[in-house]
């Protein structure tokens, strides 16, 4: 009996191993859909000035809760193949911003 009732443990334990990681993998699943694809926005184009960063061109073209500013820098790096956070006066970039943004300037 002492037999069963262990081997009736490890096989509880080992469902709820099971379920825990069928969990996680799911949910790990779900949010690597989330990573914003590059085509996903309206760009335009953003000829740096003096004294800009990637930073600033970020914080100055939000969008909204879409993506926070580090998503943005990353996703400017990746658009205009750059390897770095250094630019420089007078680059040409691609910048993405909100649709609604693009929209009310083209009206």
């Amino acid at each position: 009996m002492k037999i069963i009732r262990k081997f009736k443990n490890q096989i509880d334990a080992s469902f709820a191993v099971l379920l825990l990681a069928i969990g996680l993998f799911t949910w790990t699943y779900i949010n690597s859909n989330q990573v914003h694809a590059i085509d996903d926005y309206v760009t335009v184009e953003w000829v740096v000035s003096e004294g800009e960063s990637l930073w600033t061109i970020a914080s100055k073209n939000q969008l909204g809760d879409q993506m926070v500013m580090e998503e943005i820098i990353t996703w400017i790096k990746n658009k205009n193949g750059l390897s770095s956070e250094r630019i420089y006066p007078g680059q040409t970039i691609y910048v993405p911003i909100l649709l609604e943004s693009f929209a009310s300037e083209h009206d």
